[in-house]
């Protein structure tokens, strides 16, 4: 007994131990991958990966090494992006509400954010429960934007609409955009280029450092297709979220945000000066990257400099002076200068401001009066008498010169504030915004030690603007036009189903082929009477119903079909041949086949291939509109294959064929039919 005491004490023991092994183990695993991803953050991405292999090795969670794997792809991602870093001009930085965060991107008059309307998002099953918004650009034929396919539950994608014509308010119906660019992740804030051919977007399924990346499409349009993305790099790309690129029209500078350093429930709005050819660096150390990686702004006071300062302080002093005389004259004159500079900077500031409050009044004036014209024209245009219409001729004449007057004024105003823009773009210098460049004189004037103050943190107050949130506009009036119903292709493969499948007897091949009768009957069947045989055929030959099951290229085919129908409780059933779209017997067929005479006589049998496998929805939606003919699929092992057919000519397939091609479908080809 007190030695089976000792062997339970000691297998206790020994369960202990393990277990506490184990679970040291497990907490080495988790402590080594919390410090992975802290070593990946700071852009120390061998030492990460480094930590990260370790947990692949150390631990048997596979959730804990299944974060360590996806990690570790980031690191190696960094490795390589690490070696073309650009270092940007940061003109500026703001914090914004993560919110409906794009209004704050002020590109008027290049176009305005909308959201997108339901119309427009019930064509590709988003319920609209969430919306971001799209740029648009009334001069641009084509728009891009986020949904997301609530019936299929994938992530958000990308898609796109054209107009119909140039100027057309109606738009296609939307098409996601292909597989290069929509990722089983998620594809998000789309903006194209004032062209329409550059495409930015964010999305955490292509290569990057983990988090949303920014990546770059450009469209070739012979092909009609968008170009693999690339990712834009270090340091608009980070192991944070960085989203929305956005290019200004005149190229001088872009926007976009970041999650990094950022408050909770905000993101930090940049504006970076733009670089078309920018020069791409490998920082030499991770310190210097991670600099980089900062976006630190480099922008300096209008005019400052330290060294001509200190020059014109010491011009002051006299050889005989006493050393602190010499340090009070020159702290005295730098604190002039900064006086000064504070001034200059105040005044061009507030002129700036005025200016685009000028601005925004003259572009409303002039959207007005256009709207007014608008009114006048179409009232014009309705009436029949002769006098009336002198009327209104001279009142559209006097409103069209009011808004020439308006357009002239509202361009001069802009080439004011774009002068000034270039001065401190120049500089190096934003317009600081009025809350701190006129502080002082809101709290009754500026002391000199607070003007010392001021100029020894410029940097960092002229890095600062006040971006305004922007009012999203609307598509009232724009007509979206819904997809064509998706017709999904005709399996003809022989097969038994739960239920059976009956399919419409059109589009036979011209050639030989057999089928099996099922029965004649003089009321249609239910389909529990088919016994799940499919694809059924069910033809009305005058009170009669006659049902056929499969289609099958040679009588071998047919018989082995035969045999399992008869299985099913068919015993009826028989082999049936059809030539040149003809009931044959099967006596003649057999003779056909031997005779490799199948072909139909003195034409040619064509099809489209379309690929194998899976078809893209695109494909399909691009088929049902430039024909009325079923996809066929046939079963090919354990795969299948995709045709259109048959054509009774090679034309009528290759007109298929160019029009498939031209819609960016260049892999399809024509097969003939051979016996």
């Amino acid at each position: 007994m007190i030695r089976r005491h000792y062997i339970i004490a000691g297998l206790t023991v020994a369960l202990c131990t393990a277990a506490s092994v184990l679970y040291a183990q497990t907490q080495s695993a988790e402590d080594l991958l919390k410090e992975g991803e802290r070593l990946h953050l700071q852009y120390e991405f061998e030492r990460a990966i480094e930590a990260f292999s370790r947990v692949i090795g150390a631990s048997d969670d596979s959730l804990l090494i299944s974060r360590a794997e996806q990690h570790k792809v980031y690191c190696e991602n960094g490795l390589i992006m690490s070696n073309y870093v650009v270092r940007p001009h940061v003109l500026g930085q703001a914090v914004v509400p993560a919110r409906d965060f794009p209004l704050y991107y002020d590109l008027a008059p290049s176009g305005c954010w909308v959201y997108p309307p339901d119309e427009l998002l019930k064509h590709v099953n988003d319920n609209g429960e969430k919306k971001f918004p799209l740029f648009y650009r009334d001069n641009l034929h084509r728009m891009v934007f986020t949904a997301r396919d609530t019936l299929s539950g994938t992530g958000w994608d990308i898609y796109m609409t054209e107009r119909t014509s140039d100027t057309a308010v109606t738009w296609t119906p939307p098409v996601r955009l292909g597989s290069d660019i929509n990722t089983p992740g998620n594809e998000m804030y789309p903006v194209l280029s004032a062209d329409g051919n550059t495409l930015y977007f964010c999305s955490d399924g292509l290569p990057g450092l983990g988090g949303f990346n920014l990546f770059v499409s450009y469209r070739d349009e012979n092909n009609q297709t968008w170009s693999v993305p690339e990712n834009m790099g270090i340091p608009f790309s980070s192991s944070s979220n960085d989203m929305l690129y956005m290019l200004s029209d005149d190229l001088r500078y872009f926007y976009f945000v970041s999650d990094r350093n950022a408050p909770a429930d905000s993101l930090i709005l940049y504006k970076i000066e733009h670089e078309v050819s920018p020069v791409k660096i490998r920082p030499s150390s991770v310190q210097e990257l991670r600099e980089i990686a900062a976006l630190a702004p480099q922008s300096n006071y209008l005019g400052t400099n330290t060294g001509t300062s200190d020059r014109a302080a010491g011009s002051h002093a006299t050889d005989n002076r006493a050393t602190g005389s010499r340090v009070a004259d020159s702290t005295n004159n730098r604190t002039a200068v900064s006086d000064s500079v504070l001034q200059k900077t105040r005044e061009a500031t507030r002129h700036y401001a005025e200016l685009n409050k000028t601005i925004r009044g003259l572009a409303g004036l002039v959207q007005k009066h256009e709207q007014k014209l608008d009114s006048l024209r179409a009232m014009y245009t309705s009436l029949s008498r002769e006098e009336d219409k002198s009327v209104f001729a001279s009142h559209i004449r006097d409103e069209e010169f009011g808004l020439m007057e308006l357009q002239q004024s509202l361009r001069d105003t802009q080439k004011a504030a774009q002068a000034i823009e270039d001065m401190f773009l120049w500089h190096g210098v934003l317009a600081v915004p009025e809350t701190q460049a006129f502080a002082s004189e809101k709290t009754g004037g500026t002391t000199s030690a607070q003007a010392n103050t001021l100029s020894g943190t410029a940097q960092a107050k002229t890095a600062l603007f006040s971006p305004v949130k922007q009012d999203a506009g609307t598509l009232d009036g724009h007509v979206f036009l819904a997809p064509a119903p998706i017709v999904p292709p005709v399996d003809l493969s022989f097969r038994i189903e739960k239920q059976a499948v009956i399919v419409p007897w059109e589009n036979e091949p011209a050639g030989l082929y057999y089928r099996i009768q099922l029965f004649t009957v003089s009321r249609k069947v239910t389909l529990s009477q088919l016994k799940g045989i499919s694809p059924v055929f069910e033809v009305r030959v005058g009170n009669k119903y006659v049902y056929y099951a499969g289609q099958f290229q040679t009588y071998n085919q047919a018989s082995r079909a035969l045999a399992t129908v008869r299985k099913q409780g068919v015993s009826g059933a028989l082999v049936v041949a059809f030539f040149e779209r003809k009931s044959i017997s099967v006596q003649e067929g057999r003779q056909r086949e031997a005779q490799k005479k199948t072909a139909p006589e003195n034409t040619g049998i064509y099809q489209v291939y379309l690929g194998t496998g899976e078809i893209a929805t695109e494909l399909l939606a691009a088929v049902n509109e430039l024909t009325n003919k079923d996809i066929i699929r046939v079963a090919k092992g354990d795969a299948a294959e995709h045709f259109i057919g048959p054509f009774s000519s090679r034309a009528q397939a290759e007109e298929l064929a160019k029009a498939l091609k031209e819609k960016g479908f260049i892999f399809v080809r024509i097969q003939e039919v051979t016996p």
